[in-house]
């Protein structure tokens, strides 16, 4: 019903977040918001791997020791899940403009690992969850200053909240919506069957119900109604107060019109088509439904939109001819629905660990 917020992790914000949750035995913030589908995590491909291949390092070398299997199995259960998991090279140089390039170009110089959770960050124009001050820098330019990394826990929040009071006042408007919707089907069988006449005696309907809600006895009644428009209104204050605190996390990206005038208008196409579709709330949409929902925002064919779909490795046709951005990659037993006792977890390095529940 609400369109969901979308967060970029990089390896070691994640191997910290699941360290916290076996520690705790719990599950963290990052994924209650994500299955709650309030927050939508990306990642890119080296993130995935980094997390087996150096698993010690937030597992049995980390501060707060743990077995490498309950790390494991908290991983492959509940993080891979949740995650989609997009590759490396799948966001395309055309896609960025002249001042990211140069951004990415100077954090290639230290450090290259970053550049593909950088590139996904800037394409998807979400919250970039990294302690890493070079990579953060290429992200948010000029703004990265103003970023406190250590509260991104904070604005992680504040995007849950957010979420949840936008399911809320759907709701709200949706029983409003269908009460609305009732009552003008019903005025329009009365005329079809009536005539003029059916008007008439809606209106006078109308009237008596307004006659009877202001009588003297009614006023605990209007007050009632008087305080839920109250607190719909100030619920719809506090969800703009904490989307705001949210989206100055978000990285300054062109607008659409300014990448149309640098970049070319398949590349702009497909970056327009990676952000929308990683905040469609369906998860994933056919070509024609992406093409209907861009075309307020740019220019562009439905054979344009697929042939971008098809062609950019950032795109994953889920089922025919639906697709998303990222891909699930959960272990296959996992997706059949084994479970995690007789799970056999691959550890790092391609080596089998048997599962060990104790996170």
């Amino acid at each position: 019903m609400a369109q969901p917020l979308c967060a970029i992790l990089d390896a070691h914000y994640l191997g910290f977040d699941i360290n916290y949750a076996c520690a705790h035995n719990r599950r963290t913030a990052l994924i209650t918001a994500a299955n709650q589908q309030l927050i939508r995590l990306f990642c890119a491909q080296h993130v995935a791997d980094e997390i087996v291949e150096h698993v010690e390092a937030w597992s049995i070398n980390a501060r707060r020791s743990m077995p490498v299997a309950d790390f494991l199995c908290r991983w492959y259960t509940e993080y891979l899940p949740v995650l989609r998991v997009v590759p490396d090279d799948a966001i395309p140089d055309g896609w960025l403009a002249p001042d990211e390039h140069a951004r990415i170009e100077t954090l290639a110089i230290e450090d290259t690992d970053d550049i593909p959770s950088v590139k996904l960050a800037l394409a998807i124009r979400g919250l970039y969850m990294s302690r890493d001050g070079l990579a953060v820098a290429a992200v948010y330019g000029a703004d990265a200053d103003l970023i406190d990394r250590e509260k991104w826990l904070d604005r992680l929040k504040a995007g849950s909240d957010a979420g949840e009071l936008a399911l809320m006042l759907r709701g709200a408007q949706t029983v409003a919506g269908i009460t609305g919707m009732g009552a003008f089907k019903a005025a329009q069988k009365a005329y079809d069957a009536l005539g003029p006449l059916g008007l008439l005696l809606a209106g006078g309907l109308g009237y008596l119900l307004w006659d009877w809600i202001k009588q003297p006895e009614r006023q605990g009644l209007r007050s009632a109604l008087g305080d839920i428009c109250m607190f719909v209104m100030e619920m719809d204050l506090h969800r703009r107060a904490q989307q705001e605190t949210f989206d100055k996390a978000l990285p300054r990206v062109p607008s659409w019109s300014a990448l149309s005038t640098t970049n070319g208008p398949e590349s702009v196409v497909g970056r327009a088509g990676v952000y929308m579709l990683a905040r469609e709330p369906t998860a994933h949409i056919s070509a024609r439904e992406l093409t209907e929902i861009l075309r307020t925002y740019v220019s562009c064919s439905e054979a344009t939109v697929r042939g971008v779909l098809r062609a950019t490795s950032c795109f994953t046709e889920v089922y025919k001819g639906r697709w998303q951005v990222g891909a699930d990659q959960r272990p296959r037993e996992l997706a059949s629905g084994t479970t995690t006792s007789t799970l056999r977890l691959p550890g790092p390095r391609g080596r089998a660990r048997g599962s060990a529940m104790g996170a």
